[in-house]
């Protein structure tokens, strides 16, 4: 029987998380092709595999390796600046949660330039500028407000330009193998968390601040620059179209938007606050402490991978969301909260470092599962630009919280914020099918 036709694509089309995955709408790149393809009469379907496609997530996991394992370090670096006098750590904690927040809130502008003039030019720019924020760090390490300015603002700028291309491009090359794809991409963040945290904790004793940002400055430029080449597109990007504001009136997209906001509210306090816990509750050295900070993003790489394949193959996309979101949540409240040794806080960070880690490969896999492919990076943005208020303030309110009634209730804080997030993420799951034993 003939195939039959197609319909055109738009920029406005949109779908239910019940439609299949839109395998006829994935094409695949001629062996030959080094350019952005422009015409989508000659896409077809995704070849899910393929040099090509594997070195796009190559590219996609160097840029989570470096970017997210800088973020991910930054408790190394709050819990220097205080024992060394820099400010207190609630004031401290606000470089870190700028830098965090400045690389969501960006993300629809982002996203959107993207699209517009390509993944490359906008992953070069903001290089230019994340490496370029970290170096004049180097020479601000006396005043707070200069790092707030550089090490968080300049550097999370910059890292927008860069992350939102290269978080969306895997999909583009998947369908069947989406989850697991962007899971081995995302793993990255997990896998330079864990290298970055010895590192910059080594280079921290050895070399003071100002030389540790510099030469992390010069790493990522030099990291990112060599994977540009490898980040290769295979959607035609809509120039002409403009930001579709209709996707607000979906509420499939509402609730994963706030399910997002919550669990990053939530995602970013036990990173910048582990050093310090083990450090001021469990009387850990700050060596110990940098391992602690490794061992929660090790298990965060492994649980982007693990989580991926299995919401490709047992679970299903949106029932791994919300699995995720309860681990973590009773994580917080029932072993964090009560950790009273080194090894307590171990579990922990591999318990709850594993389930962060699978939603952060989760949602983007969702977005690409329900919506055409090449609006994916400006959905993204959207997403992640509105949950920058949870970026933002989790950590500097964490910090006010720790300040006031101590650790304990930091962990319990952090819980009850993240179990907010799974009460959205039930409502999806449940929005999608009411048979909740369904793999959706």
């Amino acid at each position: 029987m003939p195939e039959p036709e197609r319909p055109e694509i738009t920029a406005t089309t949109t779908t239910s998380l019940l439609d299949p995955p839109h395998q006829n709408l994935a094409p695949a790149l001629e062996k030959a092709e080094e350019t952005e393809i422009s015409d989508i009469s000659r896409l077809k379907k995704a070849p899910d595999g393929g040099l090509t496609a594997w070195l796009t997530v190559f590219a996609s996991f160097t840029v989570h390796f470096l970017i997210l394992g800088v973020v991910y370090s930054f408790g190394n670096y709050a819990a220097f600046y205080a024992a060394n006098g820099l400010d207190s750590l609630s004031s401290i904690t606000w470089i870190g949660s700028i830098g965090a927040a400045a690389r969501v809130g960006f993300g629809l502008p982002s996203g959107r330039f993207a699209e517009l003039y390509g993944f490359r030019t906008m992953m070069f720019c903001g290089t230019v500028i994340l490496s370029g924020g970290l170096i004049l760090a180097s020479f601000c390490t006396n005043s707070t407000w200069k790092l707030m300015l550089t090490q968080g603002l300049l550097f999370g700028l910059g890292s927008s330009l860069v992350y939102f291309p290269a978080v969306s491009v895997p999909s583009q090359w998947f369908t069947t193998k989406r989850s697991m794809a962007t899971g081995i991409a995302v793993s990255g963040s997990g896998i330079g968390g864990l290298v970055m945290a010895l590192v910059i904790e080594k280079a921290l004793t050895a070399f003071g601040p100002a030389w540790t940002l510099r030469m992390t400055g010069i790493a990522m430029f030099v990291g990112l620059c060599s994977i540009l080449p490898l980040v290769k597109t295979r959607i035609p990007p809509a120039p002409k179209s403009k930001t579709d504001w209709s996707v607000f009136r979906d509420w499939n997209f509402l609730l994963l938007l706030l399910l997002t906001l919550f669990a990053t509210f939530a995602s970013f306090i036990p990173i910048n606050f582990l050093p310090s816990f083990a450090i001021n509750v469990v009387g850990s050295s700050p060596t110990e402490a940098a391992i602690l900070v490794s061992v929660y993003n090790g298990a965060g790489a492994v649980g982007r991978i693990v989580i991926g394949i299995a919401a490709d193959t047992v679970f299903g996309r949106v029932n791994s969301i919300v699995l995720c979101g309860f681990f973590s949540g009773m994580s917080m409240l029932f072993i964090w909260t009560f950790a009273d040794t080194f090894l307590i806080l171990v579990v922990f960070a591999i318990v709850n470092g594993f389930v962060a880690g699978g939603f952060i490969a989760l949602f983007p896999v969702v977005l690409g599962h329900t919506y055409e492919l090449e609006r994916l990076p400006s959905l993204i943005g959207t997403i992640l630009t509105f949950s920058a208020l949870g970026n933002l303030c989790g950590s500097p309110l964490g910090g006010l919280i720790q300040s006031q009634f101590g650790y304990q209730w930091l962990a319990v804080f952090s819980g009850l914020v993240m179990m907010v997030s799974l009460v959205f993420s039930v409502t999806l799951r449940i929005k999608v099918d009411r048979k909740l034993w369904k793999i959706v």
